[in-house]
């Protein structure tokens, strides 16, 4: 485990899964629990001209494909105190994942306590920063917004929407 700080798993269960070692090192110590065989992980390394463990292009592929399918990677960094959550897409289910990791950084992770103003970016699978929010406003589900209320007139459907930029493009050559 790399020294700047903590790390974790969030399984598409729902389930935390606390690290002591890095998160790359515990999917090749525990291919099955990924749902891997250690031989596909062999041959990410292999075809990456890799030695198995390197943080490199191979990690990289392999950590990515846990994310697609579903897992966040969490890392805490301890110099600045934020934690980094990646993910594939910020939809219901991985915010009430985020929710419940906040609720349970605040109650406690790994005997520690965490800051209610610790901050959390939220990153995508590209390494983009979705957003930025505090412990305890993930906690208090400030990823989920209102719905607004409005007349019929003044609700765009997507598709509409972008119907009416295409159409306002062309009138407009």
């Amino acid at each position: 485990m790399a020294s700047q700080g903590e790390g974790y798993y969030i399984a598409p269960s729902g389930d935390i899964i606390e690290l002591n070692t890095s998160h790359i090192d515990l999917v090749i110590k525990n291919p099955e629990k990924f749902l891997m065989t250690k031989e596909e992980i062999e041959k990410i390394y292999k075809k990456h001209n890799e030695s198995m463990g390197l943080e490199g292009k191979a990690r990289e592929e392999i950590l990515s494909n846990l994310i697609k399918q579903g897992w966040i990677r969490i890392r805490h960094i301890r110099r600045s105190d934020t934690f980094t959550a990646q993910l594939n897409r910020l939809d219901k289910k991985h915010k009430d994942m985020l929710a419940s990791f906040a609720q349970q950084a605040l109650d406690g992770l790994k005997g520690q306590k965490y800051f209610k103003a610790t901050e959390v970016k939220v990153l995508n699978l590209e390494g983009n920063v979705l957003g930025s929010w505090t412990l305890q406003q993930l906690s208090e589900d400030v990823l989920y917004k209102e719905a607004r209320v409005i007349n019929i007139t003044q609700y765009q459907p997507r598709r509409a929407s972008i119907i009416q930029r295409v159409i306002q493009k062309l009138q407009s050559l």
